[in-house]
């Protein structure tokens, strides 16, 4: 951009200044400060660091695209990428392979049990329950358990619902997750001060803490289908209708296509059935469970605010039409203009796959992406492709569904990692408008495990293998084999032994022996023996050959020696194979990270970041959640009717428990160093030092309901930064709030019920008169979990700085203090390393000290609480300033809005009732614009809005709106726009008192000209 009066560049704020000398400096920072923007070309990505989710080792880069403003509120839209390896069931967005499209919104509904949105009485029955209030209060009459364990069997059947639903809020900058009580109040995850309206059938109206109302109305619906008769249709999410503010009469609104379109979403898994009786009969058998969700789409065709439209443009699946991505994003304004427009350039489709090749802005490219495409995207062909994935979901391009031949609860080598498999369609070089770019290496995500805890079903990577064998020969020996050094114990060894008598051999007596043993050496204990004998009378009797199996359990570590003894003539061998595991090792796991990041300038001068999850050559990474393949049993006992009994055993070829709940990763790196290398002119290595993060976090028990677990993961626990001499430079070091809980708490019930026995009796007590299920039933047929959840709180506590210098340590330390039941901040403390103290207090809406506040109330029912009324400023415990805002209604076309009407401050701890009125906010237009205010001691203030009421046009000093109505022969200000500045202008004449600066706009740009109080005239182009 060029500033065609001057020669150099600047950015203008334009603030509201007065006339008179005494109120300018002490008041300045009450004035409302509003930013006029200049025109520029939009820079949506620059050469620089690739930001990393540093404790998940994930790429988190993202790509601005446009932000939609109204007043202080904002809604970015944005590109962001998040890949850690393709996922085989994972169909992508609308921005392809490993790409979010952050536009618009929704809230999405999760099922937990069955669908809530049949089932909401149910929750009062499972209140009931849980608190032990009739008609479940009784568990000692028969009739009272009877009661109990009906109820128990209809949630074990299906027939009630147990378990609340959750749902998922994202919009712009809003995330949040709720369930719905028995009275279909919000109980978020943590604690939020959201208000919430609506039901589950027909959409919601979220509330946050500015006020600003978020309308969820439109519905998607969704049917499941299952191979197990499982089948339900329900609301699969709500999408983003529109945006409505307290403070203004503008809105956003957001359109869809008219029809929706669907596709389905299939997938297959496999379980193992082992079915026993009561002679130990045992049987393996192997189901296979598919499902199918099918889902409806729609579009979102357009954003409308009151000054601008976002169109969209998709390029759809050939196949499937409801699969799509975006191809154009264009801004227009009011006459259907195009100001801004955004071009997105795939490749070809590949089943549902396609790759983001580049992104333009109005025609010039902006950012070009490359893929690790080495192999191409796989297709689901046939039912045998969607095996194709490992244990967490990457594709694996060797994966197989099990076969009936080779069923195994403890092996299935088909869901290991394959690296090559799952970096396909990663990003590996972006470059960006300055010709910089960036190449991105990736390295399989590794966790250090136990040996005790390793449960995957293959071979772990750091297990060692090793065949043992003792054999004597027919010439009659002692043989032992090379020792045996156990280094784990217990472990159980798998024997193989063989005896033989050569018949052929030369008979030197009329008895031959051959035997084998395991013996631990230091007090020759004999672990296992085994020998045959063959005695000769005519000839050998019995077979010549014995081979068989045993199993040996070593329960101390040490030394052992296979022993084979033969007499001439015989042989003997004993073997087996010895599997260790080091009692910690490093282990793959599914997904990739970053191991490094190579920044370079047009020039090809560059900067590597590297990436190292390891401290002393073990991996930092724990996994968050540790798989579970065993999914419980089923017992028929008719032993006291017919003498039956069958008891299934259920696991699972994947998990029971999701592996990747945090940021969809399933490793959580407790220890990170980034190190920063390049060369210098001399072609030399030369390291920038490093920066070392640990993180807070532990593995769950149940990612399915222990959520609170991941608000307090991947928090920043430490950053220490070094130089290249390995001196700590800076330390950081955080603490926070790990779940502390409200004073009046609210609840949200959960039950799972399982029926897991059945013990059946004859009628009447009468053998042969047929079997029945008789009430009550004991309680240990069913299989209870139940659990309650409550919002609680989460948030900085304490943030300690030290830096050092020369020996010299500076210290700075920052303590937060939280109201519990809102959860907001009301006192920040800043210590540094002399003790003295600067502390902050923050007073808002909701507080009893703000009780007495003009429309207190009201502020409280618009739910406009986020946003403090007092801050008050201390210095060493001495009271340096205070600050009130106050509050009012104003209805300048009926609407009542709460906007600010008077901000009143003090310095020094005097007495409250001196604080002084720094500005009054005398009106506002309808849109919340600020149209004239006024300083204390000072000259009222005039504002006139332009450009459909979004940017000023006019700041008139020292007039009120209705001098300047008057002066221009209107009845009020508020007709005048953009096409009145020339009658404005004049007002120089016409208003000799006044100062006047009038301001032109490019729409959807920024500011064209200015116009001083003296006739001067600033353009910009």
């Amino acid at each position: 951009m060029k500033l065609t009066t001057c020669t150099f560049l600047f950015v203008l704020f334009l603030s509201f200044t007065h006339i008179r000398a005494q109120t300018e400096g002490e008041n300045k920072n009450y004035i409302p400060n509003i930013t006029v923007s200049t025109p520029q070309a939009a820079s949506l990505s620059k050469v620089g660091e690739i930001p990393i989710d540093i404790s998940t080792g994930r790429i988190n880069y993202t790509i601005p695209i446009f932000e939609i403003k109204e007043g202080n509120f904002t809604m970015p839209i944005n590109l962001s990428y998040n890949y850690s390896g393709l996922l085989l069931s994972e169909t992508p967005g609308y921005a392809g392979v490993g790409w979010t499209f952050n536009i618009g919104g929704s809230i999405m509904h999760s099922v937990n049990g069955l669908n809530d949105e049949n089932h909401e009485y149910n929750k009062e029955y499972v209140y009931k329950y849980l608190n032990k209030l009739p008609p479940y209060d009784d568990v000692t009459s028969p009739a009272g358990r009877t009661t109990i364990q009906h109820f128990l069997e209809n949630i074990a059947n299906g027939i009630f619902d147990g378990e609340p639903d959750k749902y998922n809020v994202n919009a712009g900058n809003l995330s949040c997750s709720f369930y719905l009580d028995k009275n279909n109040n919000p109980i978020f995850l943590k604690n939020e001060n959201y208000k919430l309206s609506g039901y589950s059938y027909s959409g919601f109206t979220l509330t946050d803490d500015q006020g600003i109302n978020y309308v969820f109305n439109i519905a998607l619906g969704a049917d499941f289908i299952s191979s197990s008769d499982i089948n339900y249709n329900y609301t699969s999410s709500f999408l983003l209708k529109e945006i409505n503010f307290p403070n203004t009469t503008n809105k956003i609104t957001f359109e869809y296509d008219s029809n929706p379109i669907s596709y389905n979403d299939s997938n297959q898994s496999q379980s193992i059935i082992k079915t026993s009786n009561q002679i130990a009969y045992s049987n393996l058998s192997l189901r296979t469970n598919t499902t199918t969700t099918v889902l409806n789409t729609l579009k979102l065709k357009k954003i409308i605010t009151s000054t601008y439209t976002i169109e969209l443009q998709y390029n759809t699946n050939p196949a499937e039409p409801a699969i799509a991505v975006i191809t154009n994003l264009s801004v227009k304004d009011k006459s259907s203009n195009s100001v801004k427009s955004y071009d997105f350039s795939y490749s070809g489709w590949t089943g549902r796959r396609t790759n983001l090749m580049n992104v333009k802005y109005n025609g010039a490219i902006t950012n070009e992406m490359e893929y690790d495409m080495s192999t191409p995207y796989p297709i689901i062909a046939d039912n045998s492709d969607y095996y194709k994935k490992d244990l967490w979901g990457y594709y694996n391009e060797k994966g197989r569904p099990a076969i009936y031949s080779s069923i195994n609860i403890d092996s299935n080598p088909n869901i290991k990692p394959d690296y090559n498999s799952t970096k396909i369609g990663a990003l590996t070089k972006i470059t960006y408008q300055t010709k910089g770019y960036s190449l991105i290496e990736y390295e399989p995500n590794k966790v250090l495990m136990q040996s005790g805890e390793y449960n995957f079903p293959y071979a772990a990577d750091a297990l060692t293998e090793k065949n043992y064998g003792a054999n004597a020969q027919s010439n009659g020996e002692t043989k032992i084999d090379d020792t045996l050094e156990i280094t784990k114990a217990p472990v159980s060894l798998s024997l193989n032994y063989s005896l033989r008598n050569l018949t052929s051999y030369p008979r030197t007596d009329n008895r031959r022996d051959a035997k084998v043993l395991l013996v631990k050496i230091d007090d020759q204990t004999t672990i296992y023996s085994t020998s045959k004998g063959w005695d000769f009378e005519g000839n050998w009797l019995g077979v010549a050959t014995v081979n068989g199996t045993a199993t040996a359990y070593i329960s101390t570590a040490g030394k052992y020696k296979l022993v084979a003894i033969s007499d001439p003539g015989t042989t003997a061998s004993l073997t087996t194979k010895l599997e260790q595991l080091p009692d910690n090792f490093n282990q793959t796991v599914g997904g990739i990270r970053i191991k490094q990041i190579k920044n370079c300038d047009f020039n090809g001068e560059c900067i590597t970041t590297a990436y190292n999850y390891e401290q002393n050559a073990k991996s930092t990474g724990i996994m968050l959640q540790r798989p579970k393949f065993y999914s419980g049993y089923y017992i028929q006992d008719n032993t006291g009717c017919n003498s039956t009994y069958v008891r299934q055993d259920f696991y699972n070829y994947t998990s029971v428990y999701p592996l990747s709940n945090f940021r969809g990763s399933p490793v959580l790196y407790k220890t990170v160093e980034k190190s920063d290398f390049g060369k210098n002119q001399n072609n030399q290595l030369l390291s920038n030092g490093k920066t070392i993060f640990t993180y807070y976090g532990q593995p769950s028990a149940n990612s399915l309901v222990d959520e609170e677990n991941y608000f307090y993961t991947g928090l920043l626990k430490t950053k220490t930064i070094k130089n290249e001499a390995n001196v700590v430079l800076t330390n950081q070091a955080n603490t926070y709030l790990f779940g502390e809980k409200r004073d009046i708490p609210q609840y949200v019930y959960a039950l799972e019920v399982k029926a897991v026995r059945e013990t059946w009796l004859p009628a009447g007590n009468v053998i042969g008169s047929g079997c029945i299920l008789p009430y009550p039933r004991p309680m240990n047929d069913y299989q209870v979990n139940q659990f309650r959840h409550e919002a609680k709180n989460y948030g900085l506590l304490t943030d300690e700085n030290k830096s050092f210098y020369y020996g010299q340590e500076i210290t700075q330390t920052t303590a937060n203090n939280y109201n519990l039941n809102t959860g907001y901040l009301t006192n920040q403390i800043n210590t540094n390393s002399k003790g003295e103290t600067l502390e902050t207090k923050y007073s808002y809406a909701t507080d009893a000290v703000m009780a007495g506040e003009p429309l207190r109330d009201l502020l409280i029912s618009k739910n406009m609480i986020g946003s403090p009324l007092k801050i008050e400023s201390y210095n060493n415990g001495n009271k340096l300033s205070e600050k009130v805002t106050k509050y009012g209604s104003y209805t300048p076309t009926g609407q009542s809005l709460l906007l600010p009407q008077y901000i009143y401050a003090k310095k020094g701890n005097i007495v409250p009732d001196q604080l002084e009125k720094k500005i009054t906010f005398d009106s506002y237009d309808t849109f919340g614009n600020i149209t004239q205010y006024t300083p204390e001691n000072g000259s009222p203030v005039t504002i006139i809005w332009g450009y459909i009421k979004s940017v000023p046009i006019a700041k008139i000093e020292n007039a009120t709106n209705a001098e300047v109505a008057a002066a221009l022969g209107l009845s009020d200000i508020n007709s005048i726009d953009e096409s009145s500045l020339a009658g404005i202008n004049n007002l120089r004449t016409t208003l000799p008192n006044a100062m006047i600066t009038t301001y032109t706009y490019i729409p959807l740009v920024g500011v064209s000209t200015i116009t001083d109080p003296k006739g001067d005239k600033i353009t910009y182009t």
